[in-house]
């Protein structure tokens, strides 16, 4: 059940479903300006007078590149929207401006390091880099902190708390009401997270999909992110799961045929989707798979085909 006031206009959107069933969400003016605040909080806890650079995707309905404008433009700080993929703008500034911070994603921090150019910090969303990346931003002394720990339908729920060596500890806002579904395992208190903000838009605790750890006996709103549970496949920063494609494969088929999900992230991405029927139209069944934002922003540009399913199929290592 979604909480709202009729005399307040608000917009519904859906989500994809990685952790469950998909949800709608109501965004109106209130929850909108609560999530700001929220986000503000988290950038004043990295935040240390550096000129701001947004490297993120200025894309439609890729909400991290205005979410970061407009908490850099309420706080005040001196910022630069550039995007990503602008090396050489961004080479440039950091020759002509002292203590230069990257906005970016995790899985970038790395790309931004080897360049050499000069940074102060390099400040992330979603997932963490990699412990080789932070080890080469320590020898380069490039402070490297996450922006916020967020969720989709409830925007930032944690702030930065503090770093330990390749950890990163996070402390939840009071307004957040969370549970620990835990695995069975002695203290430290470990499992997925469940949470809900108060005042928000939601009736009920949600699950996260992540594995968290409360990291201080003294303060059990401190914790780390262990890992995810959500059968999702994070490609070319789009996540898919199998939801999606079963839907859409049921939709066209008449009923959802066993399939997999064949891929590889290296140099040169590709996606195979191989479905356990014969005689269809790929031609067709790829112009619906594309009419799906989330499908369509994952794969575009990869190297992705739909075959009928080969019993070798099966025996790839890798895939859902």
């Amino acid at each position: 059940m979604i909480k709202g006031n009729l005399h307040t206009p608000f917009i519904l959107f859906r989500t994809s479903g990685t952790t469950g069933a998909a949800k709608y969400i109501a965004h109106s003016r209130v929850s909108d300006r609560r999530a700001l605040d929220r986000g503000i909080r988290c950038l004043e806890a990295v935040y240390s007078g550096e000129v701001i650079v947004n490297a993120f995707w200025p894309a439609a309905l890729n909400g991290a590149y205005y979410f970061t404008e407009a908490i850099c433009r309420d706080l005040g700080t001196s910022y630069i929207g550039l995007g990503p993929g602008c090396i050489d703008e961004l080479k440039y500034l950091a020759g002509e401006i002292q203590n230069i911070c990257v906005a970016t994603t995790g899985t970038n921090v790395r790309k931004y390091l080897e360049t050499g150019m000069s940074l102060r910090k390099i400040i992330f969303s979603g997932d963490a880099p990699t412990p080789a990346a932070l080890e080469l931003a320590d020898r380069r002394g490039v402070d490297v902190l996450p922006l916020a720990y967020s969720t989709t339908e409830q925007g930032p729920i944690a702030y930065f708390h503090e770093r330990d060596k390749n950890r990163f500890h996070y402390k939840f806002f009071d307004e957040a009401e969370v549970d620990i579904d835990t695995i069975g395992s002695p203290p430290p208190l470990q499992g997925e997270l469940r949470v809900r903000l108060r005042g928000g838009t939601l009736g009920e605790l949600i699950s996260t999909g992540d594995i968290i750890r409360v990291v201080s006996e003294e303060d059990l709103r401190v914790f780390e992110i262990m890992g995810r549970l959500a059968d999702t496949i994070n490609f070319q920063g789009g996540l898919l799961n199998r939801t999606q494609f079963e839907y859409q494969l049921a939709d066209f088929f008449g009923t959802a045929p066993r399939f997999q999900c064949i891929y590889s992230r290296g140099a040169r991405p590709f996606f195979r989707l191989c479905i356990a029927e014969q005689d269809f139209d790929i031609e067709e069944l790829h112009a619906k798979l594309f009419a799906n934002y989330e499908i369509k922003f994952a794969l575009s540009g990869s190297d992705f085909s739909i075959e009928p399913m080969e019993a070798s199929s099966f025996f790839h290592t890798r895939g859902k």
